[in-house]
């Protein structure tokens, strides 16, 4: 009975071993894929089944220190060794946080300590070179020490390669690292650290194709990989490949725990695919948890807009500036701005912010046709002309449009009324106008436009139409809309008869006297015109009124 009794016992005693070996190999699995919350569950909940189970405190201290906590790290491995002062990991994990304080004598008592316990085991070795690298302070000649003697032990371990490929990387012989982590995988098909050392080796590198191989071998390896998918979309989300990042954060975020960063950039990633209200209720529900953090609401700014909420979005950037060092803002943020206060009329700070994007970035063309647009609407019309000649200058290809633009801002600064009507600056921008659009009759002497507008402003430049400056003009922009579509035209050949009509009309009213036979004559012609606008408009009422004018005289 007691035979039966002890066996039992001990075959729950290997059970329960065999449990915690596995649950110490899935939180070292959720610790490489960067999964910290999770893996800390599991060692935590190991600790608190078995306070003397050393190992899972010193994992506990390795989560600590890779979050930026040395002191809460110190406390977990020194819990450890008072849990269990054989257990050679937290010998490491002591001397690890004094190399960072700088004290390498009392780290490598430490580390010698541990290795009366390890008893010349590999895998302890590449731990204590894996800390001197890991530390503030690196200690690479102790991390070779035992390097060395973890390749006597077992030439061909992974974490020999692992370890050995960090010390390369740190040492900046990239090459050399990439085949020590190969070299890993060689020996252990199989070895997930190792594939995602090489695959982040490759993207530091900027290989971004050998970067993706890699990832997909991971996958290939374990099916339930989560940081992999990560750092495929980060790849294809920094190529501007946005619909296949969506793809692979769509499978990343569904697998992984809780990061606001994380969820920062894969709304970043759906803003970019144009699936901007999934992105918008994404980073309103980030925002409820962490409403400190500036960058959450400049993306969603950009969402605001996308989406028409304008006054949240206005409100969302000027957030975000607030809090935010505006030396480091980019380009883009001064566009969306620019825009935000335009949208909530804003106009001149709005020109103003996208004034500061060009600034920023000098490929932002674009931006010249909005502050354009924003100095004509408010008046600023020799301004609007400056800015569409910096625009000139990036975009010749669109000559004919620009040069119109330019033209009609100095017509519409002769027409302000806050110009006296005999000014001769009024003159000189009707002038400028001309000019602008007798380029356009060059570029294009197939349209009618330039010979209209030149028409209208020599006809300000000739109000009581005494010297017909408009008459060749109007006859040439004439031409050509009756030789296009009649219908679609009807509005500006209405235009051209109704100055030809007024033109013969002046023209025989001063020869009434003179000349009366040369009048009639250009009389019958106004008569003529008048009559073509009444077959566009029957009920011109100006049309109207004319002719039966004319008809009394020239009885």
């Amino acid at each position: 009975m007691k035979n039966g009794f002890y066996l039992l016992a001990v075959m729950m005693l290997c059970t329960l071993h065999v449990s915690q070996a596995q649950d110490i190999r899935k939180g070292k699995w959720y610790l490489f894929q960067e999964q910290y919350k999770r893996a800390w569950n599991i060692f935590d909940s190991l600790v608190t089944k078995d306070p003397s189970d050393a190992r899972a405190d010193f994992y506990l201290g390795q989560i600590c220190f890779l979050n930026g906590k040395p002191d809460s790290a110190d406390y977990y491995y020194k819990k450890g060794l008072a849990a269990n002062k054989e257990e050679p990991l937290n010998y490491i994990g002591i001397g690890k946080i004094l190399l960072n304080k700088g004290d390498t004598s009392g780290a490598l008592g430490h580390f010698e300590e541990g290795k009366k316990l390890a008893r010349d085991n590999a895998g302890y070795y590449n731990e204590v070179a894996e800390a001197c690298l890991a530390s503030r302070v690196k200690d690479f000649e102790t991390a070779m020490t035992y390097l060395d003697k973890s390749a006597d032990i077992s030439p061909n371990n992974p974490g020999y390669f692992i370890a050995l490929g960090d010390y390369d990387q740190l040492k900046k012989t990239l090459g050399e690292a990439a085949n020590e982590y190969e070299n890993a995988i060689y020996y252990d098909k199989k070895n997930i650290e190792a594939y995602l050392k090489l695959g982040k080796l490759y993207i530091g590198a900027r290989d971004y194709r050998d970067a993706i191989a890699t990832f997909n071998s991971t996958i290939a390896c374990d099916s339930s990989q989560i940081i992999a998918y990560k750092y495929l979309g980060d790849i294809y989300y920094k190529n501007a490949q946005y619909k296949l990042a969506k793809q692979y954060y769509d499978i990343y975020i569904s697998r992984a725990e809780y990061n606001p960063l994380d969820e920062e950039e894969y709304a970043f990633i759906l803003f970019f695919n144009k699936d901007y209200m999934k992105a918008k209720t994404l980073l309103d529900d980030v925002i409820k948890v962490y409403p400190d953090m500036p960058l959450l609401y400049r993306l969603r700014a950009y969402l605001d807009y996308e989406t028409g909420d304008y006054a949240r979005g206005l409100q969302d950037m000027q957030t975000f500036f607030n809090t935010r060092d505006t030396l480091k803002a980019l380009a883009l943020d001064y566009v969306y701005y620019g825009r935000l206060l335009i949208l909530n009329d804003h106009d001149s700070a709005g020109a103003v912010a996208l004034k500061k994007a060009i600034e920023l970035d000098s490929t932002q063309h674009d931006l010249y046709n909005e502050i354009a647009r924003i100095d004509s609407k408010t008046g600023r019309h020799i301004d609007a002309i400056a800015v569409y000649r910096e625009l000139l200058k990036y975009n010749p290809g669109s000559a004919f449009n620009i040069v119109y633009l330019i033209g009609r801002e100095y017509y519409l600064a002769a027409e302000q009324d806050t110009l006296p009507k005999d000014l001769s600056e009024k003159q000189e921008y009707y002038k400028n106008a001309d000019s602008s659009f007798a380029i356009l009759t060059k570029l294009d002497s197939a349209s009618y436009i330039g010979y209209i507008w030149e028409a209208r402003c020599l006809s300000k430049l000739d109000p009581e139409t005494t010297q017909g400056l408009a008459k060749p003009y109007y006859e040439k922009a004439l031409s050509v809309l009756l030789s296009g579509n009649i219908t679609r035209n009807q509005q500006w050949i209405e235009e051209c008869y109704r100055y030809l009509a007024y033109y013969y009309f002046v023209l025989g009213d001063n020869e009434y006297k003179t000349h009366p036979a040369d009048a009639k004559a250009n009389f019958s012609k106004s008569l003529e015109y008048w009559g073509k606008i009444l077959q566009i408009d029957p009920d011109d009422a100006q049309s109207k009124a004319a002719i039966e004018n004319l008809r009394k005289i020239c009885k």
